[in-house]
């Protein structure tokens, strides 16, 4: 029992990491030659459906440590909206593909 606990707790510490360091990801795909399309791909999709969410979780840090208080939770949902309006715009557009 314990055992599955620590697991979980690993489990959701590491996908937050990866959330939070979706942005670093997504510029070394783009930046490092030699990476394999597999990989590519793959981050290109995570930042296609993740984005919104890693977004409003760095605007919500963000906003905590330089204004010293907690955003609003229309402010939050605004600025998920908005990422992901932003995001089908682009792929709608064909800017973006994945």
């Amino acid at each position: 029992m314990v055992g599955r606990l620590i697991s979980q707790a690993i489990n959701f510490v590491l996908t937050v990491l990866f959330v939070l360091l979706l942005p670093l990801f997504a510029m070394a795909a783009f930046f490092v030659p030699g990476m394999p399309a597999d990989d590519i791909w793959f981050i290109k999709v995570a930042c296609t459906v993740l984005a919104p969410f890693t977004i409003t979780i760095w605007y919500i840090i963000v906003h905590r440590l330089l204004t010293h208080r907690r955003s609003s939770h229309l402010m939050q949902f605004v600025v998920f909206i908005g990422t992901a309006l932003l995001i089908y715009v682009l792929l709608r557009a064909r800017v973006y593909s994945l």
